[in-house]
């Protein structure tokens, strides 16, 4: 009886292994935790703070000309305004004015008692002329002085504008002159002082520094 028992528990043993054996396994089943949404800020824009209103730098005070500018007259001197042609110079009280215009003659002496080859070292003349279309005359000051005989030549300045000055000799005249050309909108105006070693000659130097344009 004992081996019967022994044979059913082997029995039970081998059909337990075969259905263990035959029995597919129990399915994998993988939780899926529900995704977490995770809420996101609104793009943030940048913030610019806001520009200060440029303020407009106030426009450059145009510097005037020499020959606007108040210029240094000495003492009791006398001045000659132009106002056809824009132009003033001062000049000794001692001296003669004479003519205007396109022609302006200040002298030391009177020019009714003396006669141009007459004049010595001791006395000037002092002539301003004006070359209205000086364009149909020279090209350029350098041409200008070529012109009128020029005895060398250097640039300076005259109220505020480039001009040439140098000496130059009348064959008709026994001395040389000294003379300033300037031009200005289109006319030419020539400074010139005879004679040319007069003993004036720093008088002339003082009186072209008062020399200017009105316009």
């Amino acid at each position: 009886m004992g081996i019967g028992i022994a044979a059913i528990v082997a029995s039970i043993v081998i059909v337990a292994r075969y259905f263990a054996a035959t029995t597919p396994p129990a399915p994998l089943y993988i939780s899926h935790s529900p995704l977490t949404t995770v809420a996101l800020s609104p793009a943030v824009s940048p913030t610019l703070s806001p520009s200060a209103s440029a303020t407009p730098s106030p426009a450059p005070t145009p510097t005037p000309k020499f020959s606007m500018l108040p210029v240094h007259v000495p003492v009791g001197w006398k001045t000659f305004s132009d106002t056809t042609y824009n132009y003033q110079i001062s000049y000794p009280p001692t001296f003669y004015l004479n003519g205007g215009g396109i022609q302006t003659n200040i002298a030391s002496v009177d020019s009714s008692t003396y006669q141009h080859p007459g004049i010595d070292q001791a006395n000037i003349g002092i002539n301003i002329n004006l070359y209205l279309d000086i364009t149909s005359i020279a090209t350029s000051l350098t041409n200008w002085g070529e012109q009128v005989g020029f005895v060398g030549s250097a640039t300076t300045t005259v109220a505020g504008e480039t001009a040439i000055r140098g000496k130059t000799k009348d064959d008709q005249l026994p001395y040389y002159s000294g003379d300033v050309l300037v031009i200005r909108n289109g006319v030419g105006y020539q400074l010139s002082y005879y004679p040319f070693d007069s003993k004036y000659e720093s008088v002339f130097e003082q009186m072209l520094k008062t020399f200017r344009f009105t316009k």
